[in-house]
């Protein structure tokens, strides 16, 4: 879970544990075990072994190809994607974030309208009851709802609506009277599921229409979305964040862009506090590199 270093920053850290509380300017605590880091962290050790592996690492982008990104609200989303340089966000092939419908949602489903490589999306929609309440309110009413059936080239989005406790679908059922003192109660909640496994079918029968070769939003649309995000810098143009990359379908596992003269120089610079040892040399350079590590 990518978090705002400090507002208007462009800086990110690593928050592992989404249920943690976290603050401005959080940066976790890593734990390796037989000296290594977790997965979703390994790419920052393979790019320490030698520059060869450096330039694959870098140039493939296997950070972000390899990783499902998570965001607890739609505006950290924004805020990511705007200040990410545009072959780092052609580069994510999923994301999962909270569709808060008071955050940014109609910003951040058009800033993922130039994820172009963006495959799989999830969207926890436990909050969206307000658009639930029978004969009154439908999801399609929620705001983005326009802008995320309009994305295309999608493999699936995925609904969550919660799977413990209280979910989006007690909160549906309390809206409808008696339902929950009704015999059928069983079928009723087979009926809301019914209803948004179809919303999920609905929206992905346009999401994974195939991309077309030029862009789906317009400048102005970008225009806007990327002035919603509460950051200083952008991290490209916005002519080059709109352009699609030269194949429509990219698969940067087949590409090798190495980029030899942009490398962190902490990444490539060997350990020599020998006073330390061999775990806490570890702990310094982490930390070096998440320090250092920009978006």
């Amino acid at each position: 879970m990518p978090q705002q270093l400090a507002p208007g920053s462009a800086k990110f850290s690593l928050h592992i544990d989404p249920t943690a509380s976290w603050g401005t300017g959080y940066c976790p605590a890593l734990t390796r075990k037989n000296g290594a880091l977790p997965p979703e962290l390994s790419a920052f050790d393979i790019q320490r072994t030698c520059q060869t592996a450096y330039d694959i690492v870098h140039g493939d982008k296997l950070f972000y190809t390899t990783n499902e990104f998570e965001f607890c609200s739609m505006q950290s989303l924004l805020e990511y994607l705007v200040v990410l340089p545009s072959d780092r966000r052609n580069a994510i092939r999923s994301v999962r974030v909270k569709y808060d419908y008071l955050g940014a949602p109609v910003a951040a489903f058009l800033m993922l309208a130039v994820c172009y490589g963006l495959g799989n999306l999830t969207l926890d929609i436990s909050g969206m009851t307000n658009f639930f309440d029978p004969g009154v309110t439908h999801f399609s009413q929620a705001p983005g709802y326009t802008q995320l059936t309009a994305l295309r080239g999608l493999k699936s989005v995925k609904l969550d609506f919660g799977s413990r406790g209280w979910t989006l679908i007690d909160d549906i059922l309390a809206r409808i009277e008696r339902a929950w003192v009704s015999q059928d109660k069983a079928l009723s909640e087979q009926a809301v599921l019914q209803s948004l496994q179809q919303l999920e079918a609905d929206i992905n029968q346009k999401t994974t229409q195939p991309r077309p070769n030029f862009p789906l939003i317009s400048e102005g649309q970008l225009r806007f979305a990327m002035n919603q995000a509460r950051v200083g810098v952008w991290g490209d143009t916005i002519n080059n964040a709109l352009t699609p990359p030269s194949h429509a379908n990219i698969d940067l596992s087949l590409q090798h862009e190495h980029n030899t003269t942009s490398r962190i120089n902490s990444m490539a610079t060997p350990i020599s506090q020998p006073a330390l040892s061999e775990e806490e040399q570890w702990q310094v350079l982490d930390r070096t590199n998440l320090a250092s590590w920009d978006v």
